[in-house]
């Protein structure tokens, strides 16, 4: 085994594992109230230890923690589609903007800088709707003031600093 603390410590064996886990989610929904302990029935030949409450908590549980309470659908119809040149800057980025506006090309300029795998098309991103993209991005390409045709950031998300170009914007 393990050392811990001067205290031997045996690694858990697979059936111990998952009595452990069992435990613990019965126990959660026990406290969630949303566990039912099995009736038993006498006399009943098929008696199971797990009832359909049990799996009603499970799923209910389940629901809830992958649930996101804060993303809406958008509404049917509304979609982009975009090119944009990634880069970890926001000076480098800054310059290429600077060269397309002096007559460089937004695809020439993503695949030579983009370090996304889109710049092999010219930083073509194709059509996405609300919420496939990061709320950085996806806050430039629905605001309904920007242009479509139009360069525009540098938009800071996680994944670096982004040039974008709106291609086409539904309805």
């Amino acid at each position: 085994g393990h050392r811990c603390a001067g205290t031997a410590i045996s690694p858990l064996s697979t059936m111990q594992s998952f009595t452990l886990l069992a435990s613990i989610v019965t126990l959660s929904l026990w406290q969630a109230s949303a566990f039912v302990p099995p009736a038993r029935v006498v006399g009943c030949r098929q008696s199971t230890p797990l009832q359909m409450g049990f799996f009603d908590g499970l799923k209910k549980a389940m629901d809830e923690a992958f649930s996101n309470q804060k993303f809406e659908a958008p509404p049917p119809g509304i979609a982009a589609q975009a090119k944009h040149i990634l880069v970890p800057s926001e000076a480098q980025c800054n310059d290429i903007k600077n060269m397309i506006e002096e007559g460089s090309s937004f695809e020439d300029m993503a695949a030579a800088y983009s370090s996304c795998p889109s710049s092999a098309r010219g930083g073509d991103l194709g059509s996405f709707r609300p919420g496939m993209m990061v709320p950085e991005f996806d806050a430039v390409v629905f605001d309904e003031k920007n242009a479509v045709g139009e360069v525009l950031g540098p938009v800071q998300t996680k994944f670096g600093y982004h040039l974008i170009k709106l291609v086409k914007r539904s309805p």
